[in-house]
Protein backbone atom coordinates (compact mmCIF):
# COMPACT_ATOMS: atom_id res chain seq x y z
CA UNK A 1 0.00 0.00 0.00
CA UNK A 2 1.50 3.50 -1.13
CA UNK A 3 1.85 5.72 1.42
CA UNK A 4 -0.18 8.54 1.18
CA UNK A 5 0.54 12.47 1.31
CA UNK A 6 -0.56 14.74 3.89
CA UNK A 7 -2.75 17.48 2.36
CA UNK A 8 -1.64 20.83 3.48
CA UNK A 9 -4.85 21.11 5.86
CA UNK A 10 -3.79 17.60 7.54
CA UNK A 11 0.40 19.18 8.18
CA UNK A 12 -1.11 22.49 9.28
CA UNK A 13 -3.52 20.65 11.98
CA UNK A 14 -0.61 18.19 13.27
CA UNK A 15 1.68 21.44 13.71
CA UNK A 16 -1.15 23.11 15.53
CA UNK A 17 -1.51 20.20 17.67
CA UNK A 18 2.11 20.28 18.51
CA UNK A 19 1.71 23.89 19.88
CA UNK A 20 -1.07 22.74 21.58
CA UNK A 21 0.44 19.59 23.63
CA UNK A 22 3.31 22.01 24.15
CA UNK A 23 1.34 24.74 25.81
CA UNK A 24 -0.37 22.07 27.51
CA UNK A 25 2.82 20.85 28.64
CA UNK A 26 4.13 24.24 29.93
CA UNK A 27 0.78 24.98 31.67
CA UNK A 28 0.96 21.12 33.47
CA UNK A 29 4.54 21.98 34.71
CA UNK A 30 3.56 25.91 36.14
CA UNK A 31 0.16 24.05 38.03
CA UNK A 32 2.77 21.45 39.47
CA UNK A 33 5.26 24.41 40.24
CA UNK A 34 2.16 26.54 42.14
CA UNK A 35 0.82 23.29 43.75
CA UNK A 36 4.05 22.79 45.26
CA UNK A 37 4.23 26.65 46.24
CA UNK A 38 0.98 25.97 47.79
CA UNK A 39 1.53 23.22 49.72
CA UNK A 40 4.92 24.90 51.19
CA UNK A 41 2.74 27.90 51.88
CA UNK A 42 0.02 25.74 53.34
CA UNK A 43 2.94 24.25 55.71
CA UNK A 44 4.22 27.68 56.46
CA UNK A 45 1.23 28.96 57.42
CA UNK A 46 0.40 25.88 59.84
CA UNK A 47 3.63 25.90 61.48
CA UNK A 48 2.80 29.79 62.72
CA UNK A 49 -0.40 28.78 63.88
CA UNK A 50 1.53 26.39 65.78
CA UNK A 51 3.58 29.13 67.34
CA UNK A 52 0.47 31.38 67.54
CA UNK A 53 -1.42 29.01 69.86
CA UNK A 54 1.72 28.37 71.49
CA UNK A 55 2.24 31.72 72.85
CA UNK A 56 -1.64 32.31 73.23
CA UNK A 57 -1.29 29.19 75.71
CA UNK A 58 1.70 31.17 77.59
CA UNK A 59 -0.32 34.20 78.10
CA UNK A 60 -3.03 32.54 79.15
CA UNK A 61 -0.65 30.90 82.22
CA UNK A 62 0.78 34.01 82.49
CA UNK A 63 -2.40 35.88 83.18
CA UNK A 64 -3.63 33.19 85.52
CA UNK A 65 -0.14 33.56 87.31
CA UNK A 66 -0.52 36.96 87.67
CA UNK A 67 -4.01 36.74 88.58
CA UNK A 68 -5.10 39.47 86.00
CA UNK A 69 -7.30 39.76 82.95
CA UNK A 70 -6.38 41.01 79.56
CA UNK A 71 -7.44 44.28 79.94
CA UNK A 72 -5.48 44.57 83.28
CA UNK A 73 -1.98 43.69 81.78
CA UNK A 74 -2.77 45.86 78.54
CA UNK A 75 -2.78 48.70 80.85
CA UNK A 76 -0.02 47.42 83.44
CA UNK A 77 1.76 48.09 80.18
CA UNK A 78 0.78 50.83 78.90
CA UNK A 79 2.03 52.35 82.36
CA UNK A 80 5.05 50.38 82.19
CA UNK A 81 5.91 51.70 78.98
CA UNK A 82 4.78 55.73 79.53
CA UNK A 83 7.66 55.14 82.64
CA UNK A 84 10.14 54.25 80.24
CA UNK A 85 9.38 56.85 78.24
CA UNK A 86 9.45 59.35 81.43
CA UNK A 87 12.47 57.97 82.50
CA UNK A 88 14.13 58.57 79.19
CA UNK A 89 13.16 61.82 79.52
CA UNK A 90 14.50 62.34 82.62
CA UNK A 91 17.55 60.67 81.32
CA UNK A 92 17.97 63.51 78.28
CA UNK A 93 17.06 66.22 80.74
CA UNK A 94 20.03 65.04 83.02
CA UNK A 95 22.18 64.55 79.87
CA UNK A 96 21.80 68.18 78.96
CA UNK A 97 22.03 69.61 82.42
CA UNK A 98 25.69 68.28 82.46
CA UNK A 99 26.86 68.99 79.36
CA UNK A 100 25.30 72.54 79.68
CA UNK A 101 27.61 72.89 82.78
CA UNK A 102 30.95 71.07 81.28
CA UNK A 103 31.13 74.00 78.89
Amino acid sequence: MPKREKSKSQIAWERKLGEVRHDLNAYRSLCDQKDTQIRELKERISELESKLQEKEDWISRLLEYTEMNPEDMKRKISCEKDAVRLMEGFRWIGEFLNNGRMM
